[in-house]
């Protein structure tokens, strides 16, 4: 009855293992990544309560945009195939002193979360700082285009970072991760030119 204890504890614990510890530090980062930029803002606009972001695009960003791709890694996500674990079981002694879940890795993807939100900030404000950004009517893009910028690259990076680390691609990875950012594409294509349902974001993203 023990027959399996052993592909249990060293396959598929594991597998376990490494996908726990990647998607909790992921979750993290990608929120740390989407909020520190609203930090910034707040001393450019006083503290006045303003949102950097549109409320629709924050309510989405972990329920559509950047939820689908983390929950196919942890379900799929593999580094070595299990014959190679059950040939080699020394691997799994290697997982006792958690390196892959420790303050070095924690730290690691905060940090990673912390230079992502400022860097991708800045790069939109600076953006809009430089010179006036303008439509193809002449008219200047506004506060809304601003938080939208910020948003994609925001969300964009997110998205790319968790591509970065996967090593085991399957057909699941790539319509989640590629198909979250055709969704939030299509997203605000449909969602911009809806002036009755959101006037102040109307026409921001039609440029």
């Amino acid at each position: 009855e023990f027959r399996h204890l052993r592909r249990l504890l060293a396959v598929q614990g594991r597998w376990c293992y490494l996908r726990l510890a990647a998607i909790v530090q992921y979750s993290f980062y990608k929120n740390m990544a989407i909020t520190l930029p609203q930090v910034f803002f707040s001393f450019y606009d006083l503290f006045s309560a303003q949102t950097l972001y549109d409320s629709w695009i924050v309510s989405s960003f972990n329920v559509f945009f950047a939820s689908l791709p983390p929950l196919i890694w942890a379900i799929v996500e593999k580094d070595v195939d299990s014959d190679v674990i059950d040939n080699h079981p020394q691997l799994y002694r290697r997982l006792q002193k958690a390196p892959h879940y420790d303050r070095k890795t924690i730290t690691a993807w905060l940090m990673a979360g912390i230079w992502h939100g400022t860097v991708l900030y800045f790069l939109a404000h600076g953006t809009f700082a430089i010179n006036d950004v303008f439509r193809s009517n002449g008219q200047s893009l506004d506060f809304w285009a601003f938080g939208l910028l910020a948003s994609t690259l925001v969300i964009v990076t997110v998205n790319l970072k968790i591509a970065l680390h996967t090593i085991y691609w399957t057909w699941l990875n790539h319509v989640a991760i590629w198909g979250s950012l055709v969704v939030y594409l299509i997203f605000l294509s449909l969602y911009t030119l809806m002036h009755d349902f959101q006037s102040t974001f109307y026409y921001v993203f039609c440029i």
